[in-house]
């Protein structure tokens, strides 16, 4: 899986979508901050992404050199920027300014695990976006390999670092044309199906999708013995009748817990 995905701050402010989506821009990345400064163009952005079905994530540029102070940007983000809203793509920290780099590997990782502790208590899926280098040198990967990896490498070939997100290019753009709907513009390639990941498992403002067996026939072979043992003895009724079939409407933790106590000899 391939797809553009722009990011976007203020400096693109007056962008049209609908021509970003003409030129191949499937989803967008908006600046929600930077330190304590609130990106003036993330809210009118956000609407336009609504408006033109664009998946849509968010990032924060840090300026925290403490957990306390990252975790103060996290609270921030949430609250101005977040709170009440969909992302079907990852909530990043961007972490590269100078002082951040100078913090060795604990404090820079401390940073890092501070801001996303706080927002993936809230139910968000967050990454890091830095540099190949910093991922190697500056922080413990070990202790981040939970969070996505939102990797900047403005070149033709692909980072080496795994990741679900790749900015090849800004100002400098070695696969494209530097310019979207003529307005310089940050570009990546996203390869992981984040859309369906976090709606799959109810992040950034989804609920968790319950996969559902309408029928007996769309339970998997493996549980079908319970469930036709649990219809038998009565303790599947169904809902109804369709197209001369009875409508069951099992959840899939339902249908394990009939495997359970099949095995269990209880049912």
């Amino acid at each position: 899986m391939k797809k553009l995905i722009a990011d976007l701050s203020e400096f693109q402010e007056g962008i049209d979508f609908a021509q970003m989506k003409i030129e191949g821009v499937e989803g967008v990345i908006l600046r929600g901050g930077d330190g304590t400064y609130l990106d003036k163009a993330f809210e009118g952005f956000y609407q336009k992404s609504r408006l033109r079905e664009l998946p849509t994530g968010a990032y924060w540029y840090s300026r925290a050199v403490t957990a306390a102070q990252a975790e103060a940007e996290a609270a921030l983000f949430y609250e101005r920027c977040l709170k009440g809203r969909k992302f079907e793509l990852p909530i990043y920290l961007d972490v590269e300014c100078d002082a951040q780099g100078s913090l060795g590997r604990d404090g820079l990782t401390a940073v890092i695990l501070a801001w996303s502790q706080y927002l993936r208590q809230r139910g968000y899926l967050c990454g890091v976006y830095t540099w190949p280098s910093w991922f190697r040198d500056k922080v413990h990967m070990e202790k981040i390999g939970h969070l996505e990896r939102w990797v900047c490498q403005w070149s033709s070939d692909r980072p080496e670092i795994s990741h679900g997100m790749w900015q090849f290019g800004g100002e400098t753009n070695f696969l494209r044309s530097n310019t979207i709907a003529g307005y310089v513009v940050d570009q990546n390639d996203m390869v992981t199906d984040y859309p369906a990941m976090v709606k799959k498992y109810g992040k950034n403002g989804y609920k968790e999708e319950k996969k559902m067996y309408k029928f007996y026939e769309d339970v998997p072979s493996w549980a079908q013995g319970a469930v036709k043992a649990a219809m038998d003895k009565g303790f599947v009724n169904g809902t109804g009748v369709e197209d001369g079939r009875k409508v069951l409407d099992l959840s899939e933790d339902l249908v394990r817990m009939l495997v359970i106590l099949q095995n269990m000899k209880l049912l």
